[in-house]
């Protein structure tokens, strides 16, 4: 069978004093129990994240899930800093009994992961994946330009789009949140058309991780 893993990295993590480290490693584990969680893509983990190392965690996702949400998710939860790497890898497992978690399993979609956070640390970019076929380049092209367009907004704009889009709040909510006297900025915001190009990136790498075939 084909599945998908995701490991994610923390950039910079070892210029980290030790009493922040241990803070960050805290909200890490915050991250991925959250994400385990999520009822919203539960079902699409096959075993769930668990963190390798102090700044490290890796994920087994059933083919046709969506990567990019759960390495979104947890950055999101974690906040601006630290920022995190992600390498996206598909292929069979070479382990027969799938645990719970995902630790101690091996095969071609954890290489290919690997692979993939190890380009994308030479290249400096956000993410890389390997072995999705003839879609592999055009999924790299479009998560450059995505998280391009994203770390070009500011952070309160980047706020704004992770609690509309990632989190699901209405517009309302997120004046709730900010304590705005009106929705005005929120849709404001929302309309910027660095912000629509994006939300439409985005979405066309999810729509292409969830196709029903991915060659």
């Amino acid at each position: 069978m084909i599945y998908v893993a995701l490991i994610g990295d923390m950039v910079g993590s070892r210029l980290y004093r030790l009493e922040v480290r241990e803070e960050v490693q805290a909200k890490l584990r915050e991250a991925v129990i959250k994400a385990n969680r999520d009822k919203r893509r539960k079902a699409d983990i096959e075993a769930e994240f668990v963190i390798t190392t102090g700044d490290e965690f890796q994920g087994l996702l059933k083919a046709g899930a969506d990567p990019l949400w759960f390495a979104r998710f947890i950055q999101d939860v974690m906040g601006e800093e630290p920022r995190f790497r992600f390498g996206i890898g598909k292929g069979e497992l070479a382990t027969k009994e799938i645990p719970d978690k995902a630790i101690g399993i091996d095969g071609p979609c954890f290489h290919n992961a690997r692979d993939a956070i190890i380009r994308a640390k030479e290249d400096n970019v956000t993410c890389r994946v390997k072995d999705f076929g003839n879609l592999n380049n055009i999924i790299n092209v479009l998560m450059d330009n995505f998280y391009a367009q994203y770390w070009r907004l500011t952070e309160k704009q980047r706020r704004i789009y992770d609690m509309y889009y990632s989190r699901g709040l209405d517009v309302s909510g997120i004046q709730e949140f900010f304590e705005y006297r009106t929705s005005r900025y929120v849709y404001k915001v929302l309309e910027k058309r660095a912000v629509k190009l994006a939300r439409n990136t985005e979405k066309a790498i999810s729509d292409i991780f969830t196709a029903r075939v991915v060659k």
